[in-house]
Parts: structure tokens; sequence; C-alpha cells
């Protein structure tokens, strides 16, 4: 008999809500907050409607995770509704942001008695999407809850991520760096690049130019292939 194992994660995870749906992976929303308004994401609004948003408020943006209470419903309607085997909730790790979505994940997961739910942490953005469709794909061609939990797990040892910093003003405005750093590197059009692996974050680049970013990174992927990659 085929296993029901059904992958949870939130809008971190940066998963195509077609993609989403086809794998059968449930997206719980992050809350988006720009002044007095509020939104859930994916549902009432998209990022990029949210990004253009920002370009002209005054205010910071905000961002807070799922509650209990989101977790415990969703929990819930899987295990009592639609029959799930077993919950492999993939979730961001790092930072006071995590650290709440954490403890509500894992205070929920004490209400589910019939289900096994296992919940594993990982880096933000794809790093949390990339196991979680790994582990989608897995449960699919029908894997057991041990085996799809360990897909995941050996994605999430096996990522990472690169990303640049296309603007200062939102370091700066949140007290991350200074005006005259912000200053000077939208001045210089730095781009840093950072690396994120293991909830870690780093610097490996710090190129002029949009321009300059690209071929940096491709070159960082390319180390990474052939050092580690390859070498396996």
């Amino acid at each position: 008999m085929t296993k029901n194992m059904t992958i949870v994660t939130t809008s971190s995870a940066s998963i195509p809500p077609e993609m989403a749906r086809e794998l059968g992976i449930v997206i719980i929303p992050n809350t988006l907050k720009l002044g007095r308004k509020a939104w859930k994401e994916g549902e009432e609004i998209d990022l990029s409607s949210f990004y253009m948003m920002m370009k002209t408020a005054s205010d910071l943006p905000q961002i807070e995770p799922p509650d209990t209470t989101a977790f415990q419903n969703t929990f819930t309607d899987l295990s009592r509704k639609r029959g799930a085997d077993g919950i492999v909730a993939i979730l961001p790790s790092g930072g006071s942001f995590s650290k709440s979505l954490m403890d509500s994940a894992r205070a929920a997961q004490n209400f589910v008695r019939d289900t096994p739910v296992e919940i594993l942490e990982s880096g933000g953005s794809m790093l949390t999407g990339f196991p979680a469709l790994a582990a989608a794909k897995a449960a699919a061609a029908g894997a057991d809850f041990q085996a799809v939990s360990q897909t995941a797990q050996q994605v999430i040892a096996s990522s990472r991520l690169y990303l640049v910093i296309d603007s200062f003003d939102y370091l700066c405005r949140n007290y991350k760096i200074g005006k005259a750093a912000r200053l000077i590197g939208n001045f210089l059009k730095i781009k840093p690049i950072l690396k994120l692996e293991k909830g870690e974050t780093s610097v490996v680049g710090k190129p002029t130019g949009a321009s300059a970013s690209a071929p940096t990174v491709y070159s960082k992927l390319q180390e990474l292939f052939d050092t580690e990659l390859r070498g396996n």
C-alpha cells in the first residue's frame, strides 16, 4: 500500500505555487507587513508586488512567521482529514525569526497524536525549498517516512545558496550597517556576494556593478563543482 507522506514548509522556501500543487507540498504563509497593512505571502500578495511597494514606502518592511495555531491547524488537518501517514516539515533556521518559527512548529507537533511528524531545520529561501522539493519527489515515488526524511536531510547537508546584495539602503535602515558604509557601497556600486551554508553567512566576493556579480557567482559554483561534486 502506498504511503501518504506529506511535506510542509513555509513561504520562505520560495517554491512556485504551481510546483507546490503538483508535488502536494503544503505551504504555510508568512505574514508580510508594511506600515499598518499586512498580507499573507503567496495568498494575498506575491513577493514581486510587495517589493514594488517597498520602493516607495517610508516604513520598513516586516515579516512574521506562522504561529503555533497555523502549524497546529495544518498538522491536524493533514492527519485527521487528509489521511497523512507521515508529515515532514522543513523549515528555515537561524536568527530570532527562525527560532520563533521552530518553537511554534514544535509546540504544534505535540497536538498530533496519530501521525508521526518530523521537523527539520534548513537554511532560508531555496535552502529550504530544495530539500522540500526533493522530499516531495521521494514521497511521490512511494518512499516511506524514514526515507523521505533522510532524502531531505541529505539535500540540507549538501546545499549552499549564493545571493547578491543589490542595495545597502535596507541594511542601513535596519541598523545592520552605518550610513557611511551605505553611501560608499551605493556610490561605488559594490554588490557583495554572500554564501549561506548550514545556517552560517559569509562574504565570498565584493564585485562592483551588477554585471560583475554574475561571473563571480558562476566562478564560485564552478569551484564548488570541481572541488566537491566532481570529487565525489
